[in-house]
């Protein structure tokens, strides 16, 4: 049972600690696509939010989890 639940294992909690970040790099590429494509139709207000919503990730990302990395 501790086996299903994942406890136990050697790899769970590294695996677990790498989601996060990796989800927030891929949150900030996606707010930086949708800005650039906001900027193509002229939609300027919603790539400048989508671009200042990719800096913070970006920022929360390198501080928060920045220090374990290396």
């Amino acid at each position: 049972m501790h086996r299903l639940l994942g406890e136990g294992s050697d790899c769970g909690d590294e695996r677990m600690v790498e989601l996060l970040p990796t989800a927030l790099a891929v949150l900030a590429v996606a707010l930086i696509g949708t800005a650039l494509v906001a900027m193509t139709v002229g939609n300027l207000q919603a790539a400048g939010f989508c671009f200042l919503g990719a800096s913070l990730v970006i920022y929360f990302r390198e501080t928060r989890y920045g220090a374990r990395a290396a």
